[in-house]
């Protein structure tokens, strides 16, 4: 899962028209959406946040209103270009991000898991504000964000605008 969560992670955005109903459909979605923000944030303290942007990078995400995704994401310090594909599925305020295919071109041997493109699904809360779509993760990682050797818990958050 933290292979899906460090390519595509995702978030949620702030405000009081923030549409979050039971009836919030993959319809409502379907577009072309640009990554404006991925951070990594602290679950204890959400003022302790991490970019996740790739500097010089973009990002994005086609979504299909039968359920259909492609996230495009250009990773320029590696030279590379990720593309996911799978299905988006809403439940309430709950989406599940399914991952079915992982492409990597050039596929950089710097990557510790190469080879490693399994399929995997992350739930996040989903939020939708006019054209910003937010994304956070429900899992909580252990991750070092201020690199004392000790893991903090950790969400990710995606921002989205759509195109």
């Amino acid at each position: 899962m933290r292979s899906v969560l460090l390519v595509a992670g995702l978030v949620t955005a702030c405000g009081s028209d923030s549409v979050l109903r039971p009836h919030l459909t993959v319809g409502e979605l379907a577009g072309s959406w640009s990554l404006t923000r991925w951070e990594l944030i602290n679950a204890a303290n959400s003022a302790q946040r991490t970019d996740l942007m790739p500097v010089g990078g973009g990002a994005v995400l086609a979504i299909y209103a039968p359920g259909a995704f492609i996230f495009t994401i250009f990773i320029p310090d590696l030279g590379s270009l990720v593309v996911q594909r799978g299905t988006v599925t809403i439940r309430g305020d709950t989406m599940t991000y399914h991952v079915t295919t992982t492409t990597v071109t050039p596929y950089p041997s710097t990557v510790a898991d190469a080879g490693r493109l399994e399929s995997d699904s992350v739930l996040f809360v989903i939020r939708l504000t006019g054209n910003v779509m937010s994304w956070r993760t429900i899992a909580i990682q252990p991750t070092d964000m201020d690199g004392d050797g000790v893991p903090e818990e950790t969400v990710e958050e995606l921002i989205f605008e759509q195109n």
